[in-house]
Parts: C-alpha cells; structure tokens; sequence
C-alpha cells in the first residue's frame, strides 16, 4: 500500500520531530501493511519553506537510516504546499518538491475555515504549467463542506482529491466523518494519506480507513490504491466527474441533473 500524505521526515515541520520519532512511524506504517511512503512536509511561506533541494536531501538520508534499520519502507519525495498567490511562481523557480520529483502533481492545502479568493487563477496557472494540483483531506475543510458544488468544481477542473484515513475513522470529528462518507459514496475521492505526525493520534495507519471504504464504495479501495502508483509512476489519472450529489448535508445540490460544464463556470461560482 501507498500512504499518499505524510510528515515523517524528522525536524522539517510540525510532524516527527526527531529522527526516533521517525523511525518509531516507519515501523508503525510497515506493520499497518504500508509499502511506500510519501512524504510530504508543509511548504508555507516565511514559515516552514521546505524547499526541494532540501526535502531530497533528507529523503535520501532517512532512506539510508531505514535500510540500515532493516525497516521495509519506501520513502518517496513531495511536499504539501499551502496555496498561496506566489505557488505558481515558485513552483517555476524549481522551489516546490512535486510528487517523486515528477514535475506532474503537487499536494495543496487550502486554509481551513474559507477558500481564498486567488485559488482559481493559481490551480489554473499550475494546470499550464503541466502540473495537476491534488487537494490535501477537502472533508476537513468548512467551506467545502457546506457546499459540494465547490468539489465537483475543483474536480472538472483537473484536480484530484486526497482524503485522510483519520477523517474516515472519526479521528477530527462526526462532521468530517460524514463528509468523508459523502465524499467516497459519491465518487468524488482519488487518493487517501494518513497525514501521520507522530506515532500517536496521528500516526501513520491507513488499513482499517480503505477498508471502510471499499464496504462503503465497492471496487473504490482498488482503484484508490491504483491511482496512487500511476501518480507515483509519473502516469495520468483520469476520474470519471460525477454527474450529482446524494445526500443528507448536500442541500441545494440534492436536486441538481446538469453537469457544471469545464469551460462556463468558476471553481467558487455560487
């Protein structure tokens, strides 16, 4: 298995902050059946700039611990990066650690209580750049949460979804639970990470969370797993863009039959 989201890269951000902590966490993952590992420390401006160069550096030197350590575990290089204006630029100057290296796809985080105003345009220049964004755990963040319309936008626009094993298992809550829930019922999920921190709480487990997915979707479990080596291999993912929404937090959405078209709407129209 492939845990798509993970800050097990000792000292870089607010995940493992030593090397014992990290290595606590590449046990755990190897245990809970987790094969490969991307990690993917914060890149956020005048705070955490975990520039490429440096996050394939301390791949290459915590890979060698494992193996020295007889720890079964792959550890893949990327980033998650908090969008911003500057993600398209910075990306250009080579500063952003895309997924393997692969110049393909970029884990992005939106902040959690709105979605900023510059997103559209910043996802659309990453697009002309080659480069498809994958949105980090969306059931976790409140405005998208109140209006899947937002989702299904993100998605015809070319991104991809990852969702948190944790949401899935009720580790931030009923709300993101059922989000998670209505997310994987309705298609609208391409990859799941755990977002392991530490060896506690957070910790590096995504078994028990594709399990309740694939009782919840059946053939989705494969086809999340599968969409995690095509990224990994540098090859496409092309999901299937649902058509409507089902469910009992959907609202409006309940009663709509048209697919929003690629090139006549905003990600954030109303």
């Amino acid at each position: 298995m492939l845990d798509f989201h993970s800050h097990i890269l000792p000292g870089l951000d607010d995940g493992a902050p030593d090397m014992e902590t990290a290595i606590e966490m590449a046990r755990l993952a190897v245990a809970d059946g987790i094969t490969m590992m991307i990690a993917t420390p914060h890149y956020l401006e005048k705070s955490m700039e975990n520039h490429r160069c440096l996050i394939l550096k301390c791949v290459k030197d915590f890979q060698k611990v494992l193996n020295n350590e007889g720890i079964p575990l792959e550890i893949i290089p990327g980033c998650e990066v908090y969008l911003s204006p500057n993600t398209s630029y910075l990306l250009k100057k080579g500063e952003l650690m895309t997924i393997n290296d692969g110049g393909k796809y970029l884990l992005v985080e939106f902040p959690m209580q709105s979605i900023p105003n510059y997103s559209e345009e910043v996802l659309f220049n990453l697009k002309v750049q080659g480069v498809t964004p994958v949105i980090a755990h969306p059931e976790r963040y409140l405005q998208l949460g109140r209006d899947y319309k937002l989702v299904l936008n993100l998605i015809e626009k070319g991104c991809l979804l990852q969702i948190n094993s944790g949401s899935i298992t009720g580790l931030y809550g009923e709300r993101v639970k059922e989000n998670a829930r209505i997310l994987i019922e309705n298609n609208l999920i391409h990859l799941i990470g755990s977002d392991a921190h530490s060896a506690r709480g957070r910790s590096p487990k995504i078994r028990e969370a594709i399990d309740i997915i694939e009782r919840v979707k059946t053939g989705k479990k494969k086809e999340i797993l599968l969409n995690g080596m095509k990224i990994h291999n540098g090859q496409e993912v092309d999901p299937e863009i649902p058509r409507e929404i089902q469910g009992r937090r959907i609202g409006v959405w309940e009663k709509i039959k048209k697919i929003i078209r690629l090139r006549s709407n905003s990600y954030f129209d109303s």
